[in-house]
């Protein structure tokens, strides 16, 4: 059994497809630029880490502390 959409319904006004769409636009980019975001923001954790990681291992070495990698 097929409904049809009454006068007060949001899908019988005129305007509906396009403010669909929009929205959907618009949901679409807050997605993309969210995901854009995070993907910036990890690099730049990443790069961090390394440099700190870097950091610490050249005081290691200048402090004579450097603990060689060699099997128990």
């Amino acid at each position: 059994m097929k409904q049809t959409p009454g006068k007060r319904s949001l899908e019988g006004l005129t305007v509906f497809p396009y403010v669909a769409w929009l929205l959907v636009g618009s949901f679409a980019w807050f997605v993309y630029t969210l995901n854009a975001q995070v993907i910036t923001l990890t690099e730049e954790l990443e790069q961090a880490q390394l440099e700190k990681n870097a950091l610490q291992s050249e005081s290691d070495i200048i402090s004579g502390q450097h603990e060689t990698n060699q099997p128990s």
